[in-house]
């Protein structure tokens, strides 16, 4: 492969950060809680909800496809273009839906599934085309630095789009949440389109193709146990954690009744927190290695299901704020931590397949959760508990079961085997000498440097290997 210019490598890696950030402005216009008060209006029950976020994500089997083909190919970016703007172009009928007033509910709802399950089909096909892609176009010495620099771009883009979103809400009150959707839609489509054009200009490695059975494509990477452990986890973990992530936006609009333009606004949260750590997590990935960071994030994202089973309408405002700010930092950080694990350690030789096991297992795991967590809830709507003076739904037990589920991917986390990594203490330590964290812990600081004086040290050392 001939070797890019640094700074012609420096203009490509700027332009998919750029595409990135036009991406954010259509997730943010056609993903917005609009949608979701749009699909309510329409007449969806919890099952629906379940379905919509369910089916899409099980389209992730097609990265499997997507794997196979990317195997074959000589060069991806024809194919990839095509497939993602035709992706993006359904978000338009999908907007046009809700108008269809002769149509009975039922059969509207089914069509905005299918609509969503077709265009995410078209993503995931292309998705190991783009990270096989990425991994032949980034320095592996940079990667972790360079996604963690991205996601803060992204995440900005994206806070910015659901604030104008959050004001379209809150000042177009008066206009029907359908009219505004399609607004949303045709801009976000634009974006979309004008994202995946930014690929015209970037240089394209060409792809080492693989011409072997496709039985032992598809094996090849679970064979290797060390990548094992790390399909186990995130399979397990992404299940479990779409039990209820996936009803946390409707629970907040439903159940806790904040209105339509708060909630938008709460959900702009994630972005600010994502953005203020995605380049800290992605320095501390490239210094210490993946693996810790996964196990210091896994550790601590239990807490937002209890910051849900908890909440109250009176308090969901304030604290929904502050928690999910909080867990955004932890998925900034498990995300930087997780792209970083598949493309340094998948050979390049069948990259594409080794990226698909991870992503697609875990994304067919993620909607059997969000499907299971909507079966529950229908099956449970009757569900009322009287205890510690206070009423228990059944949303509130949903939560509950995939907090305890939870627990265990802590351990699976800890299985997880990346050489010359360092251990996740080394990483807490660094995070808690950072300001304004290190004012709260010195006095615990001060007592480890008297009791272990020897331990940071040989740590730190271990972390300079990597």
């Amino acid at each position: 492969m001939t070797e890019t210019h640094p700074f012609r490598r420096i203009r490509y890696l700027e332009r998919v950060t750029l595409s990135g950030a036009l991406c954010m402005i259509f997730v943010g216009c056609v993903n917005s809680p609009v949608f979701t008060d749009v699909f309510r209006r329409v007449g969806a029950t919890e099952l629906h909800f379940g379905l919509l976020s369910g089916i899409p994500m099980a389209m992730l089997v097609m990265q499997f496809i997507g794997a196979y083909w990317t195997n074959r190919m000589r060069h991806r970016r024809g194919w990839f273009m095509t497939l993602v703007i035709a992706s993006r172009l359904l978000y338009l009928p999908l907007a046009v839906l809700p108008f269809c007033t002769g149509a009975s509910p039922g059969s509207v709802i089914i069509a905005m599934i299918a609509i969503l399950s077709l265009s995410s089909a078209l993503t995931q096909i292309t998705l190991p085309m783009w990270l096989s892609w990425m991994g032949d176009l980034i320095p592996r010495r940079i990667l972790s630095r360079y996604w963690g620099g991205r996601q803060r771009v992204l995440t900005l883009t994206l806070t910015g789009t659901s604030l104008l979103v959050t004001a379209i809400a809150f000042y177009g009150h008066a206009i029907a949440p359908r009219m505004i959707y399609l607004l949303l839609a045709a801009v976000g489509v634009t974006a979309g389109v004008l994202d995946i054009l930014q690929f015209r200009h970037i240089r394209e490695p060409p792809n080492l193709r693989m011409d072997a059975h496709p039985l032992h494509i598809l094996m090849q990477p679970l064979r290797d146990k060390h990548y094992r452990a790390m399909v186990l986890f995130s399979v397990a973990f992404s299940g479990v954690s779409m039990l209820a992530a996936a009803f946390m936006q409707i629970y907040t609009l439903d159940v806790l009744q904040v209105p339509l333009w708060q909630t938008a606004l709460l959900w702009c949260a994630p972005g600010l927190g994502a953005a203020t750590v995605a380049p800290l997590w992605g320095r501390l990935a490239d210094r210490f290695g993946s693996r810790p960071i996964l196990r210091v994030c896994v550790a601590l994202k239990p807490i937002i299901a209890l910051v849900f089973l908890f909440v109250t309408p009176a308090t969901a405002v304030p604290v929904l704020a502050v928690a999910l700010l909080l867990d955004s930092m932890l998925n900034s950080g498990n995300e930087i931590a997780t792209n970083g694990f598949m493309l340094k350690l998948a050979p390049r030789e069948n990259r594409s397949m080794f990226i698909a096991s991870i992503t697609a297992l875990s994304g067919m795991a993620s909607a059997a959760g969000a499907i299971t967590g909507g079966l529950v809830l229908s099956h449970t709507s009757t569900f009322h508990l009287a205890l510690f003076g206070r009423e228990w739904n059944h949303y509130q037990l949903l939560f509950l079961v995939s907090f305890l589920l939870r627990l265990p991917c802590i351990r699976l986390a800890r299985r997880i085997h990346e050489p010359e990594s360092a251990r996740s203490r080394v990483v807490v330590s660094h995070l808690l000498g950072l300001w304004p964290l290190r004012m709260f812990v010195f006095p615990v600081g001060l007592y480890r440097r008297i009791r272990f004086p020897d331990e940071e040290d040989v740590e730190a050392s271990k972390s300079r290997k990597v």
